[in-house]
């Protein structure tokens, strides 16, 4: 499982980073407000987001997110008190081949 780096974007922009996903998974530190932009350059993919959390000791499913072949989807933010482990967030994947991911936040003015 690889660490995701969170980009900040500010009043100027942000030319963000995509990086390939990681076959065991990946986590990023997760402050309730960054957003996910994956990229898919061949066929569909389904991230899914864990939630640890429980509600009156009932698990909470994972929300499964589709990224559509050849394009984009985003996600997110993730409230912390639902997606958090040790303030970060666990994503997993159907498939990892040409699947990319940028991690952004906005800047605090």
């Amino acid at each position: 499982m690889a660490t995701l780096t969170v980009q900040v974007s500010d009043a100027d922009g942000l030319l963000p980073t995509f990086n390939a996903v990681a076959s065991g998974g990946d986590v990023f530190a997760n402050p309730g407000d960054v957003l996910l932009l994956f990229r898919s350059t061949s066929g569909a993919k389904t991230v899914t987001v864990a939630t640890p959390a429980t509600v009156s000791g009932l698990a909470i499913d994972n929300p499964a997110i589709t990224v559509p072949a050849s394009g984009f989807q985003f996600a997110g933010p993730f409230n912390p008190d639902l997606f958090n482990a040790s303030g970060n967030v666990s994503l997993t994947y159907s498939n990892k081949v040409a699947l990319t991911v940028a991690v952004v936040r906005a800047k605090k003015v």
